[in-house]
């Protein structure tokens, strides 16, 4: 009987122990949206004292090594989508006029066109696994729908949608504030 007893304590320290984990995890990724969002007061506040403006960029700057992060998009009818997990949707734009994402399911890459304001995402590929809600396809078809960047002073890459649509977002991977 004794024994029985040390298995069901081992059982159920096993299961509090992973619930713990869990909760661990969940928290963590909580705590990043949360960054996430307040980064979009950050991003309001440089559209208004831009004056929809955009600083004196070049391609070189755009080529950032360790990419780009996707922080949200704001769409034109006031609604905005923020990675539901924090960190995945990295964009790495290359010289050769070749790019390379991170989704959060997938992997994307392509071609890009690009003369300054206008950058223009085509042929794109993807792996082709399933994930249940899944962010990719939205962010895929905002990419697609890009008509022109901009880098703040904050060096927040900004990608304009074509007619107005929308803007996404996107912080330095490396780049802390």
């Amino acid at each position: 009987m004794a024994n029985n007893n040390k298995n069901t304590y081992g059982i159920v320290y096993l299961l509090v122990a992973a619930a713990v984990v869990s909760l661990f995890f969940y928290l963590v990724n909580k705590v990043d949206a949360l960054k996430v969002r307040n980064d979009v007061i950050d991003n309001i506040s440089d559209d208004i004292a831009n004056n929809g403006k955009a600083y004196d960029v070049s391609k070189a700057d755009l080529l950032e090594e360790s990419g780009w992060l996707w922080n949200n998009t704001k769409y034109s009818d006031r609604g905005v989508s923020f990675p539901h997990q924090g960190k995945i949707f990295n964009l790495i734009l290359k010289a050769d006029n070749t790019f390379y994402s991170t989704t959060d399911c997938n992997d994307l890459s392509g071609k890009y066109d690009f003369q300054d304001p206008e950058i223009d995402f085509y042929d794109i590929a993807r792996t082709e696994m399933y994930c249940e809600d899944m962010q990719e396809e939205k962010y895929l078809k905002d990419l697609e729908n890009v008509e022109s960047y901009s880098i703040n002073k904050n060096n927040i890459l900004i990608l304009n949608m074509k007619e107005g649509a929308g803007k996404m977002y996107f912080n330095l991977k490396d780049f802390e504030k």
